[in-house]
């Protein structure tokens, strides 16, 4: 609700497309302030969900290890042996 307020005091507007966007035949309507408020709770849900797809590591595994039959030693993925 502060945002949405911070951003009617500083004359800005929450929109919506009305009309059809494969024609591009419409307007811009000005939204009601549940609309708006969730248009903000969607923002900052989806940057959340951004952030946390970035932050993520690639691989936090451990190196898988196997027995190489031909040669009866232990290895890694990378193909190094281990004793």
């Amino acid at each position: 609700d502060k945002i949405v307020r911070i951003v009617h005091e500083s004359h800005g507007r929450f929109l919506k497309w009305d009309g059809d966007s494969a024609m591009a035949t419409g307007s811009w309507k000005e939204v009601d302030n549940n609309t708006a408020h969730a248009k903000v709770t969607h923002f900052f849900r989806s940057l959340r969900e951004r952030k946390q797809r970035s932050e993520k590591p690639a691989n936090t595994s451990a190196p898988k290890r196997g027995i190489d039959i031909d040669k009866g030693t232990e290895t890694d993925t990378s193909g190094s042996t281990a004793s």
